[in-house]
């Protein structure tokens, strides 16, 4: 309201598939092999990657495109905006490459 009121639209940004640590150390199937993790405290690699890279969601099952279904309804629900955005571009290579099950589709 207070956004609206100064004509200011707020636009969320949500970071998927990539940065999930958090999501996946409390669902790790979220993860192409099931990681069981702590919460990462620092950006990019963990100890349970090895310190390599992000933590990507897995593109290979359909369980991660409903949580990423299910997250975006959520946003919906709690901003008024029309459209969100979502900072994928730079997971992409790695979120396909994850893929396992070989589906190469774009969220």
């Amino acid at each position: 309201a207070y956004a609206a009121r100064r004509n200011i639209t707020i636009v969320p940004e949500i970071d998927m598939p990539a940065h999930m640590g958090a999501a996946i150390a409390s669902y790790p199937w979220l993860s192409c092999g099931n990681v069981h993790m702590q919460v990462p405290i620092i950006h990019g690699g963990t100890p349970e990657t090895n310190g390599i890279g992000d933590v990507i969601a897995c593109a290979g099952k359909e369980t991660t495109y409903q949580f990423i279904y299910d997250v975006i309804a959520e946003l919906a629900t709690l901003f008024p905006a029309p459209y969100f955005h979502s900072a994928r571009a730079h997971a992409f290579a790695s979120f396909s490459r994850n893929a396992g099950t070989s589906r190469a589709s774009v969220i």
